[in-house]
């Protein structure tokens, strides 16, 4: 087959899988995509609290690492968002997420 033709070919089927509902059903199970994988995942975007709840800190380290720009995030309305794969990227890099913060004894005591 030419390229021509094989790039004629894969426009028409994926046109075909985009307007019929029972093609794209056909592919997903053959190539053993569930639509409840995708679900189970989660949210793309998570508010500081979910963050904090997804990498096991605190809202205050989510905030900490947002304000050192460690870590991106939107504002969407009044709420701070932040992407699920830069919390994934930071835990991936394996660095400290915030540096522990020196304790505040009073002088003297201790």
């Amino acid at each position: 087959m030419s390229v021509a033709l094989d790039a004629t070919l894969a426009r028409a089927v994926v046109q075909a899988i985009r307007d019929d509902p029972s093609l794209r059903a056909e592919l997903r199970a053959l190539l053993g995509v569930d639509e409840r994988d995708r679900r189970r995942d989660g949210p793309t975007w998570l508010s500081v609290d979910e963050a904090a709840r997804y990498v096991g800190a605190s809202r205050r380290t989510v905030e900490r690492l947002i304000a050192s720009g460690r870590l991106r995030s939107t504002t969407l309305g009044r709420r701070r968002l932040v992407r699920r794969v830069d919390l994934d990227a930071l835990a991936a890099a394996g660095e400290e997420a915030v540096p522990a913060a020196p304790s505040r004894r009073r002088a003297g005591v201790g």
